[in-house]
């Protein structure tokens, strides 16, 4: 960041605690934008000369540990962000299902339209989702709830559903991709 690029060229680099820039802040009453932090740090630097504290860098592994756990922490957010996303598309897919990250569940979202849902045999189905979830969950229960779910989903709106499926699989591809990362 900055302080590395400042260090670098030998200029003298400091922090303000944390509290005195708070309490300058709340001093002056200013909104936050980077234009008015700059003036916030330069008023609280003056002011709390003796507090502050000397940048000083750290060895290459630190700094690449940072670096990873950053990455880390806007992947996790980026997945929680993308399951959301998917939670509201599979409802608008299948309204009334209540959708869990289950192989089970990213399984027929993947490789069944709601037409081909509909028209399995329930047998077949039941067949499925026992293999798939390997008796994890309720697959009596599931089939019932996931015809349910299909046959109203068909009786609401029958074209934007494929313009939703590729969307649900981009964003399980993209998530299934960001936790591979993880």
């Amino acid at each position: 960041p900055l302080m590395y690029f400042f260090h670098s060229k030998h200029v003298p680099t400091y922090y303000i605690p944390n509290d005195a820039f708070a309490y300058m802040r709340k001093i002056m009453k200013f909104p936050k934008n980077d234009r008015l932090d700059a003036q916030i740090i330069f008023k609280a630097a003056s002011k709390f000369s003796e507090r502050l504290i000397p940048f000083q860098t750290f060895g290459e592994l630190i700094n690449q540990l940072r670096d990873l756990t950053r990455y880390r922490y806007n992947l996790s957010h980026d997945i929680a962000r993308l399951k959301v996303r998917l939670h509201a598309l599979v409802f608008k897919y299948f309204p009334g299902l209540k959708f869990d990250f289950k192989a089970t569940y990213s399984y027929f979202l993947r490789n069944y339209s709601i037409e081909e849902i509909v028209q399995m045999d329930f047998n077949d189905m039941l067949e499925i989702i026992s293999k798939i979830s390997r008796q994890k969950i309720n697959a009596n229960e599931f089939a019932f709830k996931l015809k349910d779910a299909s046959k109203n989903a068909l009786r609401l709106k029958s074209s934007p559903q494929n313009a939703l499926k590729l969307t649900i699989n981009l964003t399980l591809d993209n998530i299934a991709s960001q936790l591979k990362q993880l």
